[in-house]
């Protein structure tokens, strides 16, 4: 009896294991890493929901129309280990600029891998580093 619970439980186990390892997906699975864009907008809206943050952005175009970005970025504690104050940093209605790494199907989404807070560049990414702001 004991062998049949150890063996149910343990499938259980793994069961649940990959359940929540297929919800979860590898940031070049949507997001292009080679390919790199950059805007500056007024941050709309930011949730920081484990495991990731997500970060709304409205981008004025030349034309004046507008944009709206949904941008995926690093979990609320790798954005304070990066050194952002949340609160005081990120404020929604500030303009910021990103740079990200772009949807693989064009749409306007992406991965932030750095942000120019208060004129001071952030990496984001321990393996990147931010370009100079343009």
């Amino acid at each position: 009896m004991k062998t049949v619970i150890a063996i149910t439980t343990a499938g259980l186990m793994a069961l649940g294991l990959a359940t929540a390892a297929s919800a979860h997906h590898a940031v070049n699975a949507q997001f292009d890493i080679d390919k790199e864009a950059q805007i500056t907008g007024t941050l709309a809206k930011l949730d920081n929901v484990q495991p990731h943050s997500f970060w709304y952005f409205i981008v004025k175009n030349p034309n004046g129309s507008t944009t709206k970005y949904s941008l995926e970025g690093p979990s609320p504690g790798n954005l304070r280990r990066s050194g952002l104050k949340m609160k005081e940093d990120m404020t929604p209605g500030k303009d910021f600029t990103v740079w990200f790494n772009t949807s693989r199907d064009g749409s306007p989404t992406g991965y932030v891998r750095g942000v120019l807070v208060g004129g001071k560049r952030v990496n984001l990414q321990a393996d990147y580093t931010t370009p100079d702001a343009k």
